[in-house]
Formats: structure tokens, sequence, C-alpha cells
């Protein structure tokens, strides 16, 4: 998200989704509420949910595009963004920067790539809850921050620091059983995810496509190993920090 310039977007160079009651949507004046399954709660929706509120009769646009809403739910905006990205209007940068605003961002990515640097450091901004990325595989990837988290900057220090210890290791480690590291490289978004997650940096959930989830699998062992070691690592480089 590029603020008046800030982009929610892919993680790029490196990159190439059960059933649900669909939210109906009523309009009071100029603003859409979304009217939640009985029970239900933003956190956790399944890929249909979501289809259903960013798409359009059920198709997903071929671009990106942002649904900011409020944390219970109700359709503040709607932001057309391009093939991999959303350039944020001023009107809603202000939302992001009141006071009292309780966010959720959510919007598709294309590729089906998981949340990206760019869209983990809206969780920087006080007002921002939760961040949801919707593939158009039907995975479903949502963050929001750690809740005994304190620490550094997401977005300006602690995602790109995982970012390069993960590149750097990917090769090595799919060499080492001799793998293709093809698989980290696609999923490469979601490997960083996963070690902010296991660190505590962020509460991270996901729900992945079957053949998302069928590619990690054939390279679960040497993926599991890497994000692991990098959890560990940066769990004991923030413990250092306190």
């Amino acid at each position: 998200m590029r603020g008046a310039a800030r982009a929610l977007s892919i993680s790029v160079a490196i990159a190439a989704g059960v059933l649900v009651c669909a939210p109906s949507v009523q309009t009071q004046g100029p603003t859409p509420i979304v009217r939640l399954p009985v029970g239900e709660q933003l956190p956790g929706l399944p890929g249909r949910f979501w289809v259903r509120l960013i798409g359009d009769a059920g198709r997903l646009p071929q671009h990106e595009r942002l649904v900011v809403l409020a944390s219970d739910g109700r359709v503040l905006d709607v932001v057309e963004g391009g093939d991999d990205s959303v350039v944020v209007p001023e009107k809603v940068d202000g939302m992001l920067a009141s006071s009292d605003a309780r966010l959720v961002l959510a919007h598709n990515h294309p590729a089906s790539t998981s949340l990206s640097g760019a869209d983990l450091a809206q969780l920087d901004r006080k007002n921002v809850e939760r961040v949801v990325a919707l593939g158009h595989d039907g995975s479903v990837y949502e963050a929001m921050l750690g809740a005994h988290f304190s620490g550094p900057s997401v977005g300006a220090v602690l995602y790109p620091q995982v970012e390069a210890r993960v590149l750097a290791r990917l090769t090595m480690e799919a060499a080492r059983v001799g793998a293709s590291p093809r698989t980290g490289y696609d999923q490469f978004s979601h490997l960083v995810a996963l070690v902010l997650g296991r660190a505590g940096v962020i509460d991270y959930r996901f729900r992945m496509s079957v053949s998302a989830t069928t590619q990690y699998m054939a390279d679960a062992d040497w993926i599991e190993r890497l994000v692991a070691s990098e959890a560990t690592a940066l769990t004991q480089n923030l413990r250092a920090r306190q």
C-alpha cells in the first residue's frame, strides 16, 4: 500500500487458497454493511467469504482490489489497483491515521502468493488490526501483530532481515536433500510469514489451496527445517534486544 504512496502488493521478484455462508451486503446511505454469518468473526474465514466480498458476482478481478473494513465487518471503502499493487487514496490514508479506527485491509493477490513485506508493513500502523490476502487459487493468508510483540518495525526492520536470510538459505537447504528450490521461491512470502509467526512477531493464519498445500508438503522436510531454524534465530535476536 503506498499510502499516498504505499504499495499493498506481492513480494515480487521471487513470487510466480470449506464451505461458508456468503455474506449479504446491504446499503445504508453510501456505506454497504457486510452481514457476517451467525457466530462468525472476520478472523479465520475461508476463501468463499473473501471471494464474495472482494469479487464481482463471485469472480475475482484480474487486478488487485483493496477492501477496507471496520473490525466489525462494515465495508468502508473499495480501492481498485493494478496488476500487483494498490495505491491508497488520501481518503483511505486518512482513515488509517484516525485515532479511533480499527481496520481490516483485505485484498486479492492474482499470483496467489501470501502476504508481502508491503502488506505486513501496514501492521506497523496502530489503527490496522489485520491484513488479509486472498489468492486466486482460493488460498487465504491473514496476519495481525503478535499479542505480546512490542519490538521493532515489522515493515522497515524485521521483514527485510528475515527475507534476506530465508533467500540466502533456500538453494543451500534444497541442495542438501537433492531437491529443487522451486517450492521455496514459489512460496517465498509464505515462508517469511511463517518465520515471523513462529517467532511471535505476527499472529499468522492461512488456509492454502489443495495445489499450494500439495506443493508445500512435497518439500516440507527441508522447508520446515529452514523455517524452524530462522524462527529460532529471530526469537533469540528479539530477546537480545529487550
